[in-house]
Protein backbone atom coordinates (compact mmCIF):
# COMPACT_ATOMS: atom_id res chain seq x y z
CA UNK A 1 0.00 0.00 0.00
CA UNK A 2 1.28 2.55 -1.07
CA UNK A 3 0.43 6.84 -2.10
CA UNK A 4 0.75 6.90 -5.65
CA UNK A 5 -0.31 10.89 -6.23
CA UNK A 6 -0.29 13.90 -3.91
CA UNK A 7 -1.53 17.55 -4.74
CA UNK A 8 -2.93 20.18 -2.20
CA UNK A 9 -6.49 18.89 -3.45
CA UNK A 10 -5.87 15.34 -3.62
CA UNK A 11 -4.72 12.11 -2.10
CA UNK A 12 -4.67 8.89 -4.24
CA UNK A 13 -3.53 5.89 -1.90
CA UNK A 14 -3.56 2.21 -3.66
CA UNK A 15 -2.75 -1.46 -2.46
CA UNK A 16 -2.03 -3.96 -5.70
CA UNK A 17 -0.57 -7.57 -6.11
CA UNK A 18 -0.58 -6.93 -9.67
CA UNK A 19 3.59 -7.41 -9.62
CA UNK A 20 3.13 -11.21 -8.56
CA UNK A 21 -0.12 -11.25 -11.03
CA UNK A 22 1.91 -10.11 -14.11
CA UNK A 23 4.73 -12.47 -13.10
CA UNK A 24 2.41 -15.69 -12.87
CA UNK A 25 1.28 -14.37 -16.88
CA UNK A 26 4.73 -14.32 -17.65
CA UNK A 27 5.32 -17.86 -16.26
CA UNK A 28 1.84 -19.19 -17.74
CA UNK A 29 3.23 -17.80 -21.33
CA UNK A 30 6.39 -19.41 -21.09
CA UNK A 31 5.28 -23.07 -19.70
CA UNK A 32 2.25 -22.74 -22.76
CA UNK A 33 5.18 -21.41 -25.34
CA UNK A 34 7.98 -24.61 -24.69
CA UNK A 35 4.48 -27.16 -24.17
CA UNK A 36 3.74 -26.16 -27.71
CA UNK A 37 7.31 -26.20 -29.23
CA UNK A 38 8.21 -29.42 -27.37
CA UNK A 39 5.14 -30.90 -28.05
CA UNK A 40 4.56 -31.57 -24.36
CA UNK A 41 0.60 -30.83 -23.60
CA UNK A 42 1.02 -32.38 -20.42
CA UNK A 43 2.91 -29.29 -19.13
CA UNK A 44 -0.33 -27.39 -20.26
CA UNK A 45 -1.73 -28.27 -16.52
CA UNK A 46 1.15 -26.75 -15.21
CA UNK A 47 0.32 -23.49 -17.25
CA UNK A 48 -3.50 -23.72 -16.29
CA UNK A 49 -2.36 -23.61 -12.84
CA UNK A 50 -0.21 -20.26 -12.88
CA UNK A 51 -2.97 -18.69 -14.88
CA UNK A 52 -4.93 -19.37 -11.96
CA UNK A 53 -2.74 -17.84 -10.02
CA UNK A 54 -2.65 -14.81 -12.52
CA UNK A 55 -6.37 -14.24 -11.62
CA UNK A 56 -6.50 -14.69 -8.01
CA UNK A 57 -3.54 -12.54 -7.34
CA UNK A 58 -5.25 -9.44 -9.73
CA UNK A 59 -6.11 -7.39 -6.81
CA UNK A 60 -6.14 -4.01 -6.54
CA UNK A 61 -8.14 -0.98 -4.60
CA UNK A 62 -8.15 2.59 -4.62
CA UNK A 63 -8.56 5.11 -2.43
CA UNK A 64 -8.98 8.56 -3.70
CA UNK A 65 -9.41 11.64 -0.96
CA UNK A 66 -10.74 14.95 -2.21
CA UNK A 67 -10.18 17.73 0.16
CA UNK A 68 -11.74 20.11 -2.08
CA UNK A 69 -15.55 18.18 -1.94
CA UNK A 70 -14.02 16.34 1.92
CA UNK A 71 -15.12 12.78 0.54
CA UNK A 72 -12.86 10.01 -0.24
CA UNK A 73 -14.04 7.61 -3.07
CA UNK A 74 -12.94 3.87 -3.21
CA UNK A 75 -12.82 1.21 -5.70
CA UNK A 76 -11.73 -2.09 -5.61
CA UNK A 77 -11.88 -5.72 -7.58
CA UNK A 78 -10.83 -8.74 -7.74
CA UNK A 79 -11.25 -12.46 -9.93
CA UNK A 80 -15.05 -12.33 -9.05
CA UNK A 81 -16.14 -8.67 -8.45
CA UNK A 82 -15.55 -4.96 -8.66
CA UNK A 83 -16.72 -2.41 -5.50
CA UNK A 84 -16.74 1.48 -4.62
CA UNK A 85 -17.94 3.58 -2.51
CA UNK A 86 -18.09 6.91 -1.67
CA UNK A 87 -17.47 8.19 1.89
CA UNK A 88 -17.69 11.70 3.83
CA UNK A 89 -15.05 12.61 5.80
CA UNK A 90 -17.15 13.74 8.27
CA UNK A 91 -18.73 10.19 8.97
CA UNK A 92 -14.93 8.93 9.24
CA UNK A 93 -14.73 7.80 12.47
CA UNK A 94 -11.12 6.33 12.69
CA UNK A 95 -8.59 5.00 10.15
CA UNK A 96 -6.95 2.31 12.02
CA UNK A 97 -4.45 -0.48 11.19
CA UNK A 98 -6.14 -3.87 11.45
CA UNK A 99 -4.14 -6.76 12.65
CA UNK A 100 -3.78 -10.99 12.26
CA UNK A 101 -1.21 -13.76 12.50
CA UNK A 102 0.46 -15.67 9.79
CA UNK A 103 3.14 -18.38 10.86
CA UNK A 104 6.41 -19.58 9.32
CA UNK A 105 8.16 -22.33 10.68
CA UNK A 106 6.52 -22.53 13.78
CA UNK A 107 7.23 -18.82 14.24
CA UNK A 108 3.77 -16.04 14.45
CA UNK A 109 4.08 -13.04 12.82
CA UNK A 110 1.65 -10.08 12.59
CA UNK A 111 0.70 -9.05 9.31
CA UNK A 112 -1.26 -5.67 9.07
CA UNK A 113 -3.47 -3.57 6.58
CA UNK A 114 -5.30 -0.10 6.94
CA UNK A 115 -8.81 0.21 7.05
CA UNK A 116 -11.48 2.86 7.51
CA UNK A 117 -14.22 3.07 10.44
CA UNK A 118 -17.35 4.63 9.84
CA UNK A 119 -20.33 4.27 12.53
CA UNK A 120 -21.91 1.56 10.40
CA UNK A 121 -19.20 -0.41 8.63
CA UNK A 122 -15.13 -0.94 8.41
CA UNK A 123 -13.68 -0.48 5.07
CA UNK A 124 -10.20 -2.53 4.28
CA UNK A 125 -7.99 -0.10 2.47
CA UNK A 126 -6.52 -3.72 1.14
CA UNK A 127 -8.02 -7.37 0.43
CA UNK A 128 -4.58 -9.13 1.97
CA UNK A 129 -2.52 -8.34 5.10
CA UNK A 130 1.08 -7.61 5.03
CA UNK A 131 3.63 -5.31 5.73
CA UNK A 132 4.38 -3.73 9.53
CA UNK A 133 3.22 -1.64 11.22
CA UNK A 134 5.47 0.99 11.89
CA UNK A 135 5.07 1.39 7.74
CA UNK A 136 1.25 1.58 8.11
CA UNK A 137 1.16 4.22 11.12
CA UNK A 138 3.15 6.44 8.92
CA UNK A 139 1.08 6.07 6.49
CA UNK A 140 -2.04 6.81 8.36
CA UNK A 141 -0.31 9.40 9.55
CA UNK A 142 -0.20 11.14 6.43
CA UNK A 143 -3.48 10.46 5.42
CA UNK A 144 -4.87 12.04 8.77
CA UNK A 145 -3.07 15.15 8.22
CA UNK A 146 -4.38 15.37 4.79
CA UNK A 147 -7.99 15.53 5.92
CA UNK A 148 -7.06 17.58 8.25
CA UNK A 149 -4.26 19.90 8.23
CA UNK A 150 -3.14 21.40 11.19
CA UNK A 151 -5.35 19.25 13.29
CA UNK A 152 -3.56 18.86 16.75
CA UNK A 153 -6.28 15.92 17.40
CA UNK A 154 -4.48 13.52 14.57
CA UNK A 155 -1.52 13.26 16.63
CA UNK A 156 -3.32 12.86 19.97
CA UNK A 157 -5.71 9.77 18.75
CA UNK A 158 -3.14 7.69 16.94
CA UNK A 159 -2.51 6.10 20.32
CA UNK A 160 -5.44 5.53 21.34
CA UNK A 161 -6.95 4.11 18.08
CA UNK A 162 -4.02 1.70 17.76
CA UNK A 163 -4.24 0.43 21.63
CA UNK A 164 -8.30 -0.27 20.04
CA UNK A 165 -7.35 -1.87 17.05
CA UNK A 166 -5.12 -4.47 19.21
CA UNK A 167 -7.62 -5.49 21.53
CA UNK A 168 -9.98 -5.70 18.62
CA UNK A 169 -7.40 -8.32 17.23
CA UNK A 170 -6.64 -10.20 20.27
CA UNK A 171 -10.22 -10.71 21.21
CA UNK A 172 -10.62 -12.19 17.32
CA UNK A 173 -7.94 -14.64 18.36
CA UNK A 174 -8.93 -15.73 21.56
CA UNK A 175 -12.76 -16.38 20.28
CA UNK A 176 -11.32 -18.40 17.67
CA UNK A 177 -9.58 -20.66 20.13
CA UNK A 178 -5.82 -19.02 19.51
CA UNK A 179 -5.06 -18.01 22.59
CA UNK A 180 -1.01 -18.67 21.51
CA UNK A 181 -1.52 -16.83 19.00
CA UNK A 182 -2.83 -13.97 20.77
CA UNK A 183 -0.09 -14.08 23.43
CA UNK A 184 2.24 -14.04 20.47
CA UNK A 185 0.55 -10.83 18.54
CA UNK A 186 0.57 -9.18 21.94
CA UNK A 187 4.63 -9.98 23.35
CA UNK A 188 5.52 -8.64 19.23
CA UNK A 189 3.41 -5.46 19.28
CA UNK A 190 4.42 -4.37 22.95
CA UNK A 191 7.83 -6.14 23.94
CA UNK A 192 6.62 -7.75 26.77
CA UNK A 193 7.61 -10.74 28.51
CA UNK A 194 5.98 -14.02 28.69
CA UNK A 195 4.42 -13.89 31.87
CA UNK A 196 3.00 -10.39 31.95
CA UNK A 197 1.21 -11.32 28.25
CA UNK A 198 -0.23 -14.39 29.55
CA UNK A 199 -1.76 -12.56 31.98
CA UNK A 200 -2.63 -9.36 29.42
CA UNK A 201 -4.53 -12.51 27.87
CA UNK A 202 -6.37 -14.17 30.36
CA UNK A 203 -7.53 -10.71 31.58
CA UNK A 204 -8.67 -10.12 28.21
CA UNK A 205 -10.23 -13.96 28.31
CA UNK A 206 -12.13 -13.06 31.35
CA UNK A 207 -13.68 -10.24 30.19
CA UNK A 208 -14.75 -12.23 27.22
CA UNK A 209 -16.50 -14.42 29.12
CA UNK A 210 -18.17 -12.03 31.35
CA UNK A 211 -19.85 -10.18 28.44
CA UNK A 212 -20.79 -13.20 27.13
Amino acid sequence: MRIVRQTPQELVVVDSSRWVSAICAAATLFIVYTAIARHQPKNLFAAAFFLLFTLLFDLRKTFTFDRMQRVVRWKGRTILKGESGEIPFDDITSIDAQITTTSDKAVTIPVYRLAISTSKSTIPMAYNYRGVHDGYSALRKQILEFMNPGSQSVSATMGGAAAESEEASLRSLLRQGRKIDAIALLRSTEKIVLPDAIKRIEAIECGIRQEE
